[in-house]
């Protein structure tokens, strides 16, 4: 983790953890640094989501994709990158942002992608649309997957309304390994990492 993270992550922590009521659940399935690199997956509720991954997790300071009009403006760009954001052109395959998580994993970062692309307010994540950037990331970068559900009531975040974060168990290379290769490899693995996502909170104590 880099110094200015870790002072933005202390000056954040107790704030967003006060508005938004983070619990967080199946700390113990939380890779360390020293297993090797980890692509955070996650559904996607609000643009809260960040900095709930940021809270919920103890070992990674999660880097994720932005869209790149947000680096626009000089105070909010430095606000994002202290927080490891970086910068992805919307509306098509951006391989300067794939090309960016790769580099990363490569030295041992955790990177976060949300398989739905967007946020999805209000609706189940089983029941919504799969991209298959982040199956393609992890196939490879050939590196685990730490699926991640954020879950609160009728999936609609409001300011101090509770908010229950699953961590689930880390997905191996090993899981997709015999996937047939071609154009819809990718999204399979999308699908696989998101049906885990969904999964989490059976994998984690609710408490």
């Amino acid at each position: 983790m880099s110094i200015l993270y870790r002072i933005m992550y202390i000056l954040f922590k107790y704030p967003v953890k006060w508005i938004c009521r983070i619990h967080v659940h199946g700390k113990k399935n939380e890779p360390k640094r020293k297993d090797g690199p980890v692509l955070i997956c996650s559904n996607h509720l609000s643009n809260l989501d960040p900095l709930v991954l940021c809270d919920a997790l103890r070992h990674w300071q999660p880097y994720y994709m932005t869209k790149s009009e947000l680096f626009k403006f000089p105070p909010l760009r430095w606000f994002l990158k202290a927080f490891g954001a970086f910068p992805v052109h919307r509306g098509g395959a951006d391989a300067g942002a794939f090309r960016t998580s790769l580099e990363l994993l490569q030295k041992n970062r955790g990177v976060t992608v949300f398989p739905q692309g967007h946020r999805q307010p209000g609706k189940e994540p089983g029941e919504t649309r799969i991209m298959s950037g982040a199956g393609w990331i992890a196939d490879h970068g050939n590196v685990s997957v730490l699926p991640i559900l954020i879950k609160t009531k009728d999936w609609q975040p409001k300011f101090f309304r509770r908010i229950d974060v699953y961590i689930g168990a880390p997905i191996k290379p090993e899981e997709w390994k015999d996937l047939e290769s071609g154009h819809e490899r990718s999204t399979q693995i999308s699908q696989l990492i998101m049906n885990r996502i969904i999964q989490a909170d059976k994998e984690s104590p609710a408490v």
